[in-house]
């Protein structure tokens, strides 16, 4: 069998494979809410914690204009490590435990004020409460997800559920119609039983972005 008939074979083999597994999730119907909640626990939080270390990078991106054309650049605000302990009826813990640079380079280094700290387990139950939901079938770089939209008082978001591993993948919020942010989380199996967070990518919409990279995680926290 030459080269091109193999790549063709296997490009054959992997569009069978999603139409079968799209196929198999029509089948099923879309879960409710509260079925993609308890789905995601089961999934993503281990009952008794975990324990991980995470450096956070912030840039600011800006828009120069040198002999009449725009360049867009990026300028590092700051880069922190974290120690995060998690709880999943407490919620995540944060201290810091050293900032690694600070711009401008001048500045001495200094404790960082700004982190984000991101709870999908409180953010999904609080989507049981709002007013609007919708749940559809969607794809994106070919895996199946569910996009959840919901709305309450003003507020709204998009996330993106994985109809196959149950974690999020992609969450976009907005404040009175305008795009807030937009995050997209990489995950790494781990203990051959859980998905958790290996990259978190955040974009606001005043042009800051922020990035955090997660170490090995220890379970079982108390």
């Amino acid at each position: 069998m030459t080269k091109t008939k193999r790549i063709q074979l296997s490009v054959f083999i992997m569009f069978f494979l999603c139409i079968l597994v799209t196929s198999t999730i029509l089948a099923q119907g879309v879960p409710s809410l509260s079925d993609i909640l308890q789905k995601f626990i089961e999934s993503t939080v281990p009952p008794r914690g975990y324990r991980v270390d995470f450096v956070q990078t912030i840039l600011k991106s800006e828009l120069k204009v040198e002999r009449g054309v725009s360049i867009s650049t990026q300028r590092q605000i700051s880069q922190a490590t974290f120690e995060l302990t998690y709880n999943p009826s407490r919620g995540p813990l944060i201290s810091e435990k050293k900032t690694t640079q600070l711009v401008p380079p001048e500045k001495p280094p200094k404790p960082s004020t700004a982190y984000v700290k991101m709870d999908m387990l409180r953010f999904l139950n609080d989507l049981l409460a709002w007013k609007e939901s919708q749940i559809m079938l969607d794809t994106l770089n070919r895996r199946n997800f569910y996009r959840i939209s919901s709305a309450n008082n003003g507020l709204s978001c998009k996330l993106w559920v994985d109809a196959e591993n149950w974690y999020v993948y992609k969450l976009i919020l907005y404040i009175h119609g305008q795009k807030f942010s937009e995050t997209i989380i990489e995950y790494r199996w781990v203990n051959d039983r859980y998905w958790l967070p290996s990259k978190i990518l955040m974009e606001h919409s005043d042009g800051t972005n922020l990035t955090q990279e997660f170490g090995e995680y220890i379970l079982n926290v108390k």
